[in-house]
């Protein structure tokens, strides 16, 4: 079990975690698909996001703004929060009026200029706060892009497992990697961190 008192920073990834992405996907990817004749299940649509998501993602001499990829928190008390997510800076000013909550830290694909789960991110995240990584726990939704870098590097990890009682991979491709914590919600987090 974690111990939640060596932890002064914990940061999020944002689209996934903070925010559902998939339950904003679903609705719009099905219209785009059927003008184009093509029929997938919920599944297979995330699937299918998740593989040209990774592809755009990954071309390496060549960076691509999130926003034209994609076309509550009560820890704020206890710890500095940060976000650590592949989005740009302009599209996270956009979310970050929902989500009510105002970060310490904001490490962004667009400042770094690589996408997670490159562990540069996480460095470059750990070298801006000014921490060791033993100080940082990292919640995210997505193994592949998350977990995995970040307990590569001695970082502490949750995930916020929201597909448990679903099929399939979701928006995310498949990864093999252990968090240090699983919860199926961040209500859950909040609450076993007291």
């Amino acid at each position: 079990m974690l111990e939640f008192n060596q932890f002064e920073i914990v940061s999020f990834d944002c689209y996934g975690t903070l925010i559902d992405w998939e339950r904003g996907i679903l609705p719009a990817l099905p219209h785009l698909l059927s003008n184009r004749k093509i029929d997938f299940s919920d599944d297979g649509i995330l699937e299918l996001f998740a593989d040209f998501e990774a592809e755009l993602e990954n071309q390496k001499n060549h960076y691509i703004r999130y926003r034209d990829i994609l076309q509550e928190t009560a820890l704020k008390h206890k710890y500095k929060l940060a976000v650590i997510s592949n989005i740009d800076d302009d599209l996270f000013a956009v979310t970050a009026k929902y989500l009510r909550v105002e970060f310490d830290w904001l490490i962004t694909a667009k400042q770094v200029r690589s996408y997670k789960p490159s562990t540069r991110n996480f460095e470059i995240a750990l070298e801006t706060m000014g921490i060791p990584c033993e100080k940082l726990l990292h919640v995210a939704q997505s193994v592949y892009h998350d977990i995995v870098p970040a307990a590569s590097m001695g970082i502490s990890t949750v995930w916020v497992n929201r597909r448990q009682d679903k099929t399939g991979l979701g928006a995310t491709l498949p990864a093999s990697g252990q968090p240090d914590l699983e919860v199926p919600n961040l209500k859950t987090l909040v609450e076993v961190i007291g």
